[in-house]
This record gives C-alpha cells, sequence and structure tokens, in this order.
C-alpha cells in the first residue's frame, strides 16, 4: 500500500470520528460491518456453567447489581450510557449458548441494538411511588 493510500484511508476514518451525536453512532461509525463472533466456550467456561446449572443459587460466578437511582431518570441517556459502557466492553454483549451442541458456544453480539434494555420502576423502601 503507498503512503498516499495509507493516509487517505487514515484520514477516512477520522472523517467518520468527527462530531459524533452519541456513543451509540461512534460506535456504528467504528464498526460498519459489525457481527455476531461465535466461540466454543473454553474448558474453564464450561466448568462454570456445569456449576451454575447444578446449582443456580450458587452466585460464585454470576453477578447482579442493583442500582438505586434518586430523583428523574432520563432512559435515553441511560441507554445512550449503557451503550456506550457495553460497546467499550465485549463481556457485556456476551452470552453462552448450552444447548448448541455439544461443546457450550459464546456469542458476541455487536452491539446491544439486538439485546434486551429494560427498566422497572420500583417502590421506595419505606413505602412511596418512585
Amino acid at each position: 500500500m503507498s503512503a498516499d493510500a495509507s493516509e487517505r484511508s487514515a484520514s477516512d476514518d477520522a472523517s467518520a470520528l468527527e462530531a459524533p451525536q452519541n456513543c451509540v453512532e461512534l460506535q456504528t461509525a467504528v464498526l460498519p460491518a459489525a457481527r455476531l463472533l461465535s466461540f466454543n466456550a473454553t474448558w474453564l467456561q464450561r466448568g462454570m456453567a456445569y456449576h451454575q446449572l447444578r446449582d443456580p443459587e450458587l452466585s460464585t460466578f454470576v453477578e447482579s447489581f442493583l442500582w438505586t437511582l434518586d430523583g428523574r431518570v432520563c432512559l435515553n441517556s441511560l441507554r445512550v450510557a449503557w451503550a456506550a459502557v457495553a460497546a467499550a466492553t465485549p463481556a457485556l454483549r456476551t452470552h453462552f449458548d448450552l444447548n448448541s451442541g455439544p461443546i457450550t458456544t459464546q456469542h458476541v453480539h455487536p452491539s446491544l441494538e439486538e439485546l434486551p434494555f429494560s427498566v422497572r420502576a420500583m417502590p421506595r423502601r419505606g413505602g412511596g411511588d418512585c
């Protein structure tokens, strides 16, 4: 590749990153041909899945978090922020298919668009509305 071609390519990449509206657009600009990636789970991952299925109450490998947010929450801003974190963290976009055949498969999704995002309003402790 000539120096001119590499300079053109670099400037094309830079123009795709100029002034994104939000992180979701930035992700789309950087990964235009993103696709689902699938891999066989490692022996360690298969062992973790086995123990979790054997004892679902076990929290050794699966940890859940619940955040309590006071005040009004802009759901669109929350979705954009979560998309930015997930775009930078493939583990947050990964799921394991335990029914994929004899070997457990892990799938890394290219974006959150195909993954669920749900919000549930919970009553405050001690009564009252959200």
